[in-house]
């Protein structure tokens, strides 16, 4: 019997039919195949080395730079188990620690938080010029003073805190306001104050203890004193000694270093500040502190170095004195310290194929950064003219830098050595300027205080926040508060916590210190009376008597302070867990335009009084 041709096509396929079958079967082989070989790769990752010799391997990165370190961490989960995350330990162990990473200026007037950098902020490895973009947007209300070894430290505008942050990290630290040291000023000081004093910081060094405690200093340029705190302290204290004259203090493995010649064309002496140790530190009532007197290390007389000028830089983990002539030449000479100490006056030549940028600081930059940075020589402004080129130390001869001897408006676009070059003039480099030729450019404002930060005070009467310009032009000084501090306390959920706290109950806050004692505040609510009451308790032991005048006061649902309900107290604590209400007259009815949602706030002034004297 004779098959139809439909009959036929159906017991047999095509050729080209079954060609495309065996080629789905060998391409569904081949992907399976793949993924296997591709699994058993990316399990291979971690498991032929062992954990020690990952972590020995990870330590070895971190030496060359952080960011090869999170690369290794990177590679798999393996890998990430057995290395320390830097998160957290950023700013406590000085292995992470970015030291040749630098915050890179934009230009163009865009500072660090404008608008258009939406919250990232470039930076630029000086050994490799590798630049990575991070997102960091607190610094819309913060402005940068100083960097150390990587670290930024900054000013918080509201309320002028001082904070440490690595950028990399987040990890951040708070120290006390830069505001408490108005009161170590002398009445002279005062007289022509400007914040540009206290925020213009000419290095920074800071050290950590086993336990954890951050120890910072501070050299107030303008100044020529040290500040220095803890972050366990209230506030900063000045140094009794002050040294002038162009100081130019260096910061370099947590000590810091200054110039000083004590009249013009004398000779130079060298000096080494360190940071106050355990027990060196005076008590919280006075705002000088003892920070070790200036340790003299090194004597170079008249004439040795020549040049007249000097710098401290350091560079390849040594410390180089740089001198060089403002006035008719364009030579610069190069010393070690270490030379310096043993009496060995004898310039240098190469400095590890690296260029010094001179200006108010001194960074040591690699020649790889960039191919027109030369090696072995140093980046200055030509003295007379104004413009930046290199002076090579091994020929003493001058080279122009890319743009020569151009003058004018930036050219666009501007070579990365003038970014780098406006590194070392902080108060440009903070605050979105580029300093091309010796000049700002261009000379846009921020915030119409050059980027500075903004002070929010409060005054006595109205207790409303108003911007603090200029200081005001008559001084004013307490014969009686030893220390004050302003507190917002939260009472979230407050419909549960007043049911919570009836028959005696109460919530009490967590440890804060005014004037050297421990305080604390305590929550209530009084069920028959319908009221609401806050005491304050001392956690100290006191020796005599501590008289304490306090002010509080409702937020309103705008977060300013109310201006019709608030009450003071003053009184005298004669013991540790003595209590005294400070605030008992609050209603429901009081609480009614104050609430958030299901919040209530209170701000708290409290004033700690000096010991009178005999």
């Amino acid at each position: 019997m004779s098959m139809s041709p439909s009959a036929h096509r159906k017991r047999r396929p095509s050729a080209a039919t079954a060609t495309n079958k065996r080629r789905r079967r060998v391409s569904s082989s081949s992907s399976a195949a793949a993924a296997a070989s591709e699994s058993s790769d990316v399990s291979s990752w971690g498991s032929p080395l062992p954990a020690d010799l990952v972590c020995l391997i990870g330590w070895r990165a971190l030496a060359g730079d952080l960011r090869d370190y999170v690369r290794l961490r990177a590679v798999c989960r393996e890998w990430r188990s057995a290395t320390v995350c830097p998160r957290g330990r950023g700013l406590h162990d000085p292995r992470f620690h970015p030291r040749r990473w630098m915050m890179l200026p934009e230009g163009h007037g865009i500072h660090p938080g404008h608008r258009k950098l939406g919250g990232y902020i470039r930076f630029i490895n000086l050994s490799t010029g590798a630049i990575v973009r991070v997102r960091l947007p607190l610094f819309s209300s913060h402005c940068i003073l100083d960097s150390v070894d990587g670290i930024l430290l900054l000013q918080r505008d509201e309320d002028t805190v001082i904070r440490l942050l690595h950028p990399f990290t987040g990890d951040i630290v708070d120290l006390p306001p830069l505001a408490t040291l108005l009161t170590g000023l002398t009445p002279i000081q005062m007289k022509m104050f400007s914040w540009n004093v206290l925020r213009t910081v000419g290095a920074t060094a800071f050290t950590v203890s086993a336990d954890g405690v951050v120890t910072a200093m501070i050299g107030l340029f303008k100044l020529g004193r040290v500040a220095c705190a803890t972050t366990m302290d209230q506030q900063w204290r000045l140094s009794t000694w002050s040294i002038s004259n162009g100081w130019r203090p260096l910061s370099f493995q947590g000590k810091m270093y200054t110039l000083h010649t004590p009249t013009n064309g004398s000779e130079l002496q060298i000096f080494q500040i360190e940071l106050p140790g355990p027990g060196e530190k005076e008590d919280f009532d006075r705002i000088l502190c003892y920070l070790p007197a200036p340790k003299l290390i090194a004597t170079c007389l008249a004439g040795k170095p020549r040049r007249p000028f000097y710098y401290l830089a350091e560079c390849d983990s040594e410390i180089l004195v740089i001198g060089r002539c403002l006035t008719d030449s364009l030579h610069v000479e190069v010393y070690r310290l270490s030379d310096i100490i043993q009496d060995r006056i004898v310039p240098v030549t190469s400095i590890g194929g690296n260029a010094l940028f001179i200006e108010e600081r001194v960074l040591s930059v690699s020649s790889r950064v960039h191919p027109t940075i030369v090696g072995d020589s140093v980046v200055h402004l030509h003295c007379k003219e104004f413009y930046l080129g290199h002076y090579q130390l091994a020929t003493g001869t001058w080279l122009p830098t890319a743009d020569g001897c151009a003058r004018g408006g930036v050219p666009s676009p501007c070579s990365l050595i003038y970014h780098i070059f406006t590194c070392c003039c902080r108060p440009t480099w903070n605050k979105g300027g580029l300093l091309y030729q010796g000049n700002v450019q261009p000379s846009w404002r921020v915030k119409r205080k050059w980027r500075e930060g903004e002070l929010v005070v409060r005054s006595t009467n109205a207790q409303t926040p108003s911007p603090m310009a200029k200081p005001e032009p008559h001084i004013c000084m307490t014969l009686t508060v030893a220390a004050r501090r302003i507190y917002d306390f939260k009472v979230e959920g407050y419909s549960v916590a007043k049911s919570m706290t009836s028959g005696g109950k109460y919530f009490q806050s967590d440890t804060f210190s005014v004037g050297g004692y421990d305080w604390a505040m305590r929550f209530s609510y009084n069920a028959m009376f319908g009221s609401t009451s806050f005491y304050l308790v001392c956690l100290s032991k006191i020796k005599s008597e501590v008289g304490v005048v306090s002010m509080c006061t409702l937020l309103e649902k705008s977060g300013k302070p109310s201006a019709t309900i608030e009450q003071r107290l003053s009184t005298i604590f004669s013991c540790c867990g003595q209590r005294e209400v400070f605030a008992g007259f609050m209603s429901e009815e009081d609480f009614k335009d104050h609430l958030q949602g299901d919040c209530l706030t209170i701000r708290c002034t409290i004033s700690v009084l000096r010991n009178p004297m005999t």
